[in-house]
């Protein structure tokens, strides 16, 4: 190959991908790549904008993504993402797993929780039980 492909055509295609696999059934909820770069952010969401036409599948801005041992906290910890899916109950399940986190932080029961909360964020991107396990494991960039 000898073609080189820019950052922004490769987060387009990323996109595209997982808009289809999200309007065809095979993940509940997607990720664009996290980032710090509101710039890159931006031109994210303007693509997903176009792909979710596309595709007939919906859009979420988020801010600021939730950080579980599912990710390395340093790809995720004050990350942009725009989140794909076609079910509002699945973008609600995301948002109140975020609450959930929240809230035991507050609490101060986090701890007890955070596989439980990780395990969850792995369901809802459609991985295997085994996956999520392997993610969670391999991951020695957790949050403290």
């Amino acid at each position: 190959m000898t073609g080189k492909i820019d950052t922004y055509s490769f987060r387009c295609g990323v996109i595209d991908a997982f808009s289809e696999v999200v309007h065809a059934g095979v993940k509940r909820i997607a990720f664009s790549h996290a980032t710090t770069d509101y710039q890159l952010f931006l031109d994210d969401v303007a693509y997903a904008r176009i792909t979710c036409q596309k595709y007939d599948t919906k859009m979420y801005v988020e801010e600021e993504m939730l950080t579980t041992d599912l990710f390395a906290k340093s790809t995720s910890y004050h990350h942009y993402v725009v989140i794909l899916y076609l079910h509002d109950e699945d973008l609600e399940s995301y948002l109140a797993l975020k609450a959930k986190k929240r809230a035991c932080q507050a609490a101060g029961t986090y701890d007890q929780h955070r596989h439980e909360i990780a395990t969850a964020l792995g369901k809802l991107l459609s991985y295997s039980d085994e996956r999520i396990e392997a993610f969670i494991k391999q991951n020695h960039d957790k949050e403290d």
